[in-house]
């Protein structure tokens, strides 16, 4: 298309304001307002639900979508999607978290977002805690934790990947992460730890939770389990330590230097290091050799 047709539709595109309806803004809301939109309203709830997962405006500040839930978008519930994995939102409260919008959590709990009929609920507690662990967001974790007095979110969760769902302790939760946030792994762990959560079960395939930080590729988080004395031989069902589905150098070469590897898994270890350019590893697999 020639230059300056471009040109013309980014100019009409200026003049006519078209961005402002792609994405939630202060002046996009109070434009709908003035019209006599209604936040606290079915499509207050549809467009609270749009806004908090469109993903080009993740770095934009929450203004708008905070003003959304103060005028009450977030108190009329959209029907359940029926999800039955524990992970997936079911409420605004769970979206928020699961599309990593922190700075609304503060204000849905505070207009009772894990109540239901004015009564806390223990299954929205336990759903919020365990996406926030999945999301990764420590803070609002912890404000979750402490959200309602006398009641605690549970630190074991069911394994609904079964069909009879054995109780996983809730740090499992971390080897689930949400892609757009893989941050905060070690410090998350370490918190659930003082809280009582189990570090060092293994889950219905027999892995660790070692296992699942080196296949996330997770070296934080590996080198913390590690300083608190898993072991990286620890076998998974199929008798395979953390390191031979390791992701990222740096993550294997702190299971290989916290441990031995089993002479038959060196073969497939160094043709992924091989692939992978890891040199390092190629050094220790060299140096290791019989």
């Amino acid at each position: 298309m020639p230059a300056g047709v471009d040109r013309l539709k980014e100019a009409i595109r200026d003049v006519v304001g078209v961005e402002r309806w792609f994405d939630l803004s202060n002046e996009t809301l109070q434009l709908l307002l003035d019209e006599g939109f209604k936040p606290r309203s079915l499509a207050g709830a549809q467009l609270l639900t749009r806004a908090m997962c469109n993903h080009r405006t993740l770095d934009e500040p929450a203004a708008a979508l905070e003003r959304l839930v103060q005028l009450g978008a977030a108190d009329i519930e959209l029907e359940s999607d029926g999800l039955s994995n524990v992970y997936g939102p079911d409420s605004h409260l769970e979206n928020a978290l699961f599309c990593q919008r922190g700075s609304l959590v503060a204000p849905m709990l505070a207009r009772g977002a894990l109540m239901t009929n004015g009564v806390p609920d223990q299954a929205k507690l336990d759903r919020a805690f365990w996406i926030a662990i999945v999301s990764r967001l420590l803070p609002q974790a912890r404000l979750i934790w402490d959200a309602v007095p006398g009641l605690r979110p549970q630190l074991r969760y069911p394994d609904t990947s079964k069909k009879v769902a054995p109780l996983l302790s809730v740090v499992y939760l971390l080897g689930e992460w949400n892609v757009s946030n893989e941050n905060n792994g070690a410090a998350m762990a370490q918190w659930l730890a003082s809280l009582g959560a189990d570090i060092r079960s293994k889950n219905a395939a027999g892995e660790t939770l070692l296992h699942m930080a080196a296949d996330k590729g997770d070296a934080e988080l590996v080198r913390w389990l590690l300083e608190q004395g898993l072991s990286p031989n620890a076998a998974d069902e199929d008798g395979r330590p953390a390191v031979v589905s390791a992701e990222e150098e740096t993550t294997v070469m702190l299971l290989l230097d916290a441990g031995s590897v089993d002479e038959k898994f060196k073969p497939e270890l160094k043709r992924r290091a091989e692939k992978n350019a890891w040199r390092r590893v190629l050094a220790w697999l060299d140096a290791s050799k019989p």
